[in-house]
């Protein structure tokens, strides 16, 4: 097989004498500006775009230098089946517009580089705008005058330079969104114009990057102990609009256990000493789950809960120590995972890991011998505890939360050994 500029050939060789040659051409996306017209036809009709009825789906990506994709009809749904919409941030372009429509549903794309993502103006009303990746625009989505009751629900509206940008309109539905890294995240042009920002409690708002909020307790008014993926405090756009519930990490789905912290007392531990593991799991769905926890150091399992059983936004702390005794000096891997539980999507989050170096007691700088230095960085932070600036947690030798006299005395105890 040899690659060439205009495609890929394969040489087939049947019984060494006959030599078939394929020339195979990559795939290129459509280029133009497609209408779906009041009556419901495609056009043009070489357009990729497929028709069942009130469903239109998307069959190949599509290019424009000025509008993308123009709906002219209400009552139907447009599925991108992951393909892609992109134009060339031409002045005023729309990636998919929404003019005077209503009832209609645009799912399942990529929409990226338009002056508008999606153009919602004017009186624009009830319709859906679901799962769909909306990037690189000059404004992701944009409401014009009295484009009112529509729903944006599990797209991701990311590096626009405009997250939402709305102009006298209102009660209009954002949840489950990631609005992230938007020059703007939502601009109001209008004073007042109140929206909706989430779905209430235990469902939860949107993930906005730029959210600084704490994750220290749960319910409705956020007034329980332990934490629930949401936000302790309210995402704050104006006077109107607010999200009441953000979410901590993107949307992942109905069904979402995951470690939120993983955490261990040191990176460095005497052979034979103990290291403190401290590991918090999230519920951030809307079902109780059942699933199975493990710690391994390497592929040797250290702790094992079997069907640990977490209610909905509700998470688990769950603490416990290794003793690295019997383990040979070395580089190890210490992780933690919960198992991906049925209907689980994102997984990204169910397994975290970490360097730690198991060493001789007393080397705290894992130079293979106990000297002076060693006792210098004792020294640095003698007479300090858990939460004090100066702490360090490797010279905290017998993991008791202070480095005192007795961490002192270990360093004398193997002072001037060298490993071998």
């Amino acid at each position: 097989m040899r690659k060439t500029s205009s495609g890929i050939t394969l040489m087939l060789l049947l019984a060494g004498m006959l030599t078939l040659t394929f020339n195979i051409q990559p795939a290129k996306a459509w280029t133009g500006t497609v209408y779906i017209r009041a009556d419901g036809s495609v056009d043009p009709s070489t357009a990729p775009i497929q028709r069942d009825g009130d469903l239109y789906t998307i069959i190949g990506n599509i290019t424009s230098d000025s509008h993308g994709i123009m709906i002219e009809r209400d009552n139907l749904t447009l599925d991108g089946a992951g393909y892609t919409v992109q134009g060339t941030l031409a002045l005023n372009s729309q990636g998919i517009g929404l003019s005077r429509r209503s009832n209609v549903t645009v799912k399942n794309m990529k929409i990226k580089s338009f002056f508008n993502g999606i153009f919602l103006s004017p009186t624009s009303s009830n319709n859906s705008i679901v799962r769909n990746y909306i990037t690189n625009n000059h404004i992701g989505i944009y409401f014009g005058i009295y484009s009112d009751y529509n729903s944006i629900i599990e797209s991701n509206l990311i590096n626009n330079d405009i997250g939402v940008d709305i102009y006298i309109s209102s009660n209009n539905t954002f949840y489950h969104n990631g609005i992230i890294n938007n020059a703007d995240q939502v601009y109001i042009e209008t004073s007042g114009s109140p929206n909706i920002w989430d779905n209430g409690y235990p469902s939860g708002g949107n993930y906005w990057s730029d959210y600084v909020g704490e994750d220290l307790h749960s319910g409705a008014y956020q007034n329980k102990t332990n934490s629930d993926g949401i936000g302790d405090a309210p995402y704050i756009i104006n006077c109107c609009n607010r999200d009441r519930y953000t979410l901590m990490k993107p949307y992942g789905g109905p069904v979402d256990i995951g470690i939120d912290s993983f955490a261990v007392s040191k990176t460095l531990v005497g052979q034979g000493y103990n290291v403190n593991v401290n590991v918090k799991i999230i519920n951030y769905g809307m079902s109780v789950v059942t699933f199975n926890f493990t710690t391994c150091v390497n592929t040797t399992i250290i702790n094992a809960l079997t069907n640990f059983t977490l209610s909905s936004r509700n998470s688990a702390t769950i603490v416990f120590s290794w003793n690295t005794s019997g383990f040979a000096k070395g580089n190890y891997t210490i992780s933690a995972s919960v198992d991906i539980v049925l209907g689980e999507t994102d997984i990204s989050d169910n397994t975290y890991a970490t360097a730690i170096r198991v060493a001789m007691a007393g080397d705290l700088n894992a130079d293979d011998i106990v000297d002076i230095l060693d006792i210098v960085i004792v020294a640095a932070s003698f007479g300090s505890s858990v939460g004090q600036p100066s702490y360090d947690q490797n010279a905290d030798i017998n993991n008791d939360g202070a480095v005192d006299i007795f961490d002192i005395v270990i360093v004398a105890a193997y002072f001037g050994e060298v490993d071998p």
